[in-house]
C-alpha cells in the first residue's frame, strides 16, 4: 500500500501546485498527479493507493477520477473540498484545517475509530468528517471503490 499526502496550493480543476515543480508555471494537472502517484505505486508493488490532498479546489481531482473509475480501483481519495471550494488554513493548529481534522485529530488523536478496534476505515473517516470538519463552505470528498470497508490506519 502506497500513501500521498498533499497539503499546499491547489486551483480549479483539481489541480496542484508544489513549490518545486516547474512545469506550466507550477500547475500540475489531476492526470499529470494521477500518473506520478501511481508510477511511484507501481514500483513499490500491488496494493491499494490512499491519496488525501489537502488544497483548493481538490474535489476536482475525484471528479476527474469519476470519469474513468475502472481505471481507478485500487485508489481511495480524500479531499479538503469539493472542485468550487477552498480549503482553509489555521484553525487550532498551524496547518490546514482539513489536516487538522484529518490527520490530528481523527487519525493520530483516534477520533475517527467510531467502533473503537484501533483501525479506521474509510468510511469511518467519512462519516467523521461530515461530522465535524464539514461546514457552509467546506465539504471534504472521498472517492472510495471499497464502499468504506478498506482499513487505511491504525490507532496506536
Amino acid at each position: 500500500n502506497f500513501l500521498f499526502y498533499y497539503s499546499g496550493h491547489g486551483n480549479e480543476p483539481g489541480n496542484v501546485l508544489p513549490f518545486e515543480y516547474t512545469t506550466n508555471w507550477g500547475l500540475v494537472s489531476p492526470t499529470e498527479l494521477l500518473n506520478e502517484v501511481d508510477d511511484i505505486a507501481n514500483k513499490i508493488g500491488d496494493g491499494t493507493v490512499v491519496m488525501v490532498l489537502d488544497s483548493c479546489n481538490s474535489g476536482g481531482l475525484i471528479d476527474y477520477m469519476s470519469q474513468n473509475p475502472a481505471y481507478y480501483d485500487n485508489f481511495v481519495v480524500f479531499t479538503a473540498c469539493e472542485v468550487d471550494e477552498y480549503s482553509w488554513d489555521g484553525g487550532p493548529a498551524p496547518n490546514g484545517l482539513f489536516t487538522y481534522w484529518f490527520l490530528e485529530r481523527g487519525i493520530v488523536g483516534g477520533e475517527a475509530d467510531a467502533n473503537r478496534n484501533r483501525e479506521i476505515t474509510t468510511g469511518e473517516m467519512a462519516s467523521y468528517l461530515v461530522s465535524n470538519y464539514n461546514q457552509s463552505d467546506l465539504h471534504a470528498q472521498i472517492y472510495d471503490p471499497s464502499g468504506g470497508s478498506y482499513v487505511f490506519a491504525k490507532v496506536s
